[in-house]
């Protein structure tokens, strides 16, 4: 399962000068946009288990994009590709079929909704354990005392990992800490602040 959580209505707004969207109303699009370009527009009509849950995900803003390390399954991501463009890879590989694919904005979310889809996977709301999102990623900018020790992340935000250390936070995991800090550039440096 794709560990997600619900984006708040009510937490952060996006002012785009002639009009103002909440984080959920933004990440709503983005997670839409994905399931419109897996399934090529098909994903409020089928009624598999795989379409059902992706409706779900929209239905409920379950923002899953850097909830933890992104990974594939290349097998996946070569069937995936291949529906996308219509057709197998010619003489210049899976780089030459990446080229006839219109991509859409946080790509990795539309490999979720396509391993959901054609794999079984769901995505786990764990909004109870986390908090509302204000947009994006529970991982980015976590709400005060996200648990996010008992998701066992292997990576976090170098915001997050900050937030723990001035005890916004709870601790994380010292059985399975997190292996990568990703957006170490945002926030103090980590120069010095490491404890070994």
């Amino acid at each position: 399962a794709w560990p997600a959580a619900r984006v708040s209505n009510k937490l952060t707004t996006y002012n785009f000068g002639v009009y103002t969207r909440s984080g959920q109303d933004y990440d709503r699009i983005l997670i839409q946009e994905n399931a419109i370009f897996v399934t090529k527009n098909k994903f409020t009509t089928c009624n598999t288990p795989g379409c059902q849950e992706v409706r779900r995900q929209v239905d409920l803003c379950l923002f899953s994009w850097w909830t933890d390390v992104p990974w594939a399954r290349l097998e996946e991501v070569g069937r995936m590709w291949t529906f996308l463009a219509g057709k197998e890879p010619g003489p210049s590989g899976w780089r030459g079929l990446s080229t006839e694919i219109r991509w859409t904005r946080f790509e990795h979310i539309g490999y979720q909704q396509w391993t959901a889809l054609h794999s079984n996977f769901t995505f786990r709301d764990v909004t109870e354990i986390t908090g509302e999102a204000k947009w994006g990623s529970y991982l980015e900018d976590p709400l005060p005392k996200a648990r996010l020790a008992e998701l066992q992340p292997m990576w976090v935000s170098g915001e997050a990992l900050e937030r723990v250390e001035q005890g916004v936070l709870p601790p994380l995991s010292t059985g399975a800490p997190p292996l990568l800090i990703f957006h170490a550039d945002k926030g103090r440096s980590r120069s010095g602040r490491e404890k070994n």
